[in-house]
């Protein structure tokens, strides 16, 4: 029915893109938090950069989740309930910025090994993503996590190119 939420396996567009928004905050909040524990001038500048690059998909995908939302005729605002917040921040956490390694990763002084770290949070997501692609979907949400999955490589490749400039 109409308004009613699918409760199998699937997904629907404007969880995906709420989803892949939560998951840039997070990220956004672990490099800032990374940024401010960590001692060396360089790791902190390229953690701030990190946390930069997640602001502007957040903003990307918070625009991409605006569209979709007018054209998407059902009603969205479990997406933004307390419980499901909770749930989907869960497998954010628990998948990609692992909370609990923060310590580990606020300790590297190496920049390239701060970059190493950002690539595999950007690996993580991609394979999040992909797993999430396997799942019987639409056409619309398929293209709506192609589309995300290809803006975590263009983030691989930028990182990657830093790197090289090292």
């Amino acid at each position: 029915m109409e308004g009613e939420r699918n409760m199998s396996n699937t997904y629907n567009v404007l969880e995906v893109s709420q989803m892949a928004i939560n998951m840039e905050k997070s990220g956004h909040e672990y490099y800032l938090e990374a940024a401010q524990k960590a001692t060396g001038a360089k790791a902190k500048e390229i953690f701030l950069h990190l946390a930069g690059e997640e602001k502007k998909h957040i903003e990307l995908f918070t625009n991409l989740y605006e569209i979709l939302s007018e054209t998407v005729k059902f009603d969205s605002n479990y997406l933004f309930d307390e419980i499901t917040s909770a749930y989907f921040q869960y497998f954010v956490n628990e998948t990609v910025f692992k909370n609990k390694e923060l310590g580990k990763v606020i300790n590297l002084d190496n920049p390239k090994e701060v970059l190493f770290e950002g690539i595999n949070a950007e690996k993580n997501s991609i394979l999040f993503y992909s797993e999430m692609l396997k799942a019987p979907n639409t056409a619309e949400v398929s293209n709506v996590l192609n589309i995300i999955i290809d803006e975590e490589k263009k983030h691989i490749i930028q990182l990657t190119d830093m790197i090289k400039e090292l």
